[in-house]
């Protein structure tokens, strides 16, 4: 009973004071979205756990192949620990994110949101 009053706490917290939070901070400090050569930059969001993010190796290997004009960008979770491997091996750059304090943090939302919107 605790537990779920301690869990509907945290819910409650997070839709409604951190969600709004960083959406008037992200209006006050945004970035303007990169739309500079936007065809030229794929971002790839993968936020499985390890096990799923090593089967996407090998569509990752195959953008990789026969896109290579294009700037591959992979954004996975950041407890993973796999960055300096898909690192240009798979993806030109890869981006972590950190799902706890994005829910908790609006702060780094903010600051995850803008580097988003700076790739483009």
């Amino acid at each position: 009973m605790l537990r779920s009053i301690e869990s509907y706490f945290k819910f409650l917290l997070k839709m409604r004071v951190v969600a709004p939070l960083r959406s008037i901070l992200l209006r006050v400090f945004s970035v303007r979205p990169n739309k500079d050569g936007w065809e030229k930059r794929i971002l790839i969001i993968n936020l499985e756990n390890i096990g799923d993010l090593v089967m996407f190796t090998s569509v990752l290997k195959y953008y990789k192949k026969h896109l290579p004009e294009k700037k591959l960008y992979l954004l996975i979770k950041s407890d993973m620990g796999m960055e300096h491997i898909l690192k240009d091996n798979f993806a030109d750059d890869v981006l972590t994110v950190n799902y706890r304090r994005f829910a908790a943090n609006p702060f780094y939302g903010r600051r995850l949101i803008n580097t988003l919107r700076g790739i483009g």
